[in-house]
């Protein structure tokens, strides 16, 4: 993909479900989601996302059909940051991603050390706290409650 190169570390999912697993296992700095992304449907998938506490403040950018009317009002309704529509320049895309990125606030305060926790810290799956993580290490788990990594 063209945005390893640029220094950004890329999970790729094949449906929601495998969203769901690796935001659970980290939350990302940012989602991009095709439109078409099975079964659920990328406009459908970031409406969920937004429903969800813990990932409701990750920027999501929609990769949208080839310039089908309607689609940047679409992904706007459904809580998208933004949209590409395809086919993109690679450039586009990079460009993209660092403004969305750089615009991100802190939005969690890690429960062990109370500092602000930038969007690319360790989700608890059990009471949805983000944490650094390094004390998401440290503890072996969630310092907020009893859930523990094995």
């Amino acid at each position: 993909m063209v945005l390893e190169p640029e220094g950004f570390n890329v999970m790729t999912a094949s449906d929601d479900t495998s969203v769901w697993r690796q935001v659970a296992d980290q939350v990302p700095d940012l989602i991009l989601i095709d439109y078409q992304l099975g079964p659920t449907g990328g406009y459908d998938l970031c409406e969920q996302l937004r429903q969800n506490e813990p990932t409701r403040n990750i920027p999501v950018i929609i990769l949208c059909g080839p310039k089908i009317t309607g689609d940047t009002a679409r992904a706007q309704n459904c809580g998208a940051l933004g949209s590409l529509p395809k086919p993109f320049e690679s450039q586009q895309l990079i460009d993209l991603v660092n403004s969305s990125i750089s615009t991100v606030p802190a939005v969690a305060t890690c429960p062990v050390c109370e500092c602000a926790v930038e969007q690319a810290g360790q989700f608890c799956p059990s009471c949805g706290g983000l944490h650094h993580h390094e004390c998401w290490h440290l503890n072996d788990g969630c310092g907020q409650c009893d859930y523990r990594f094995e």
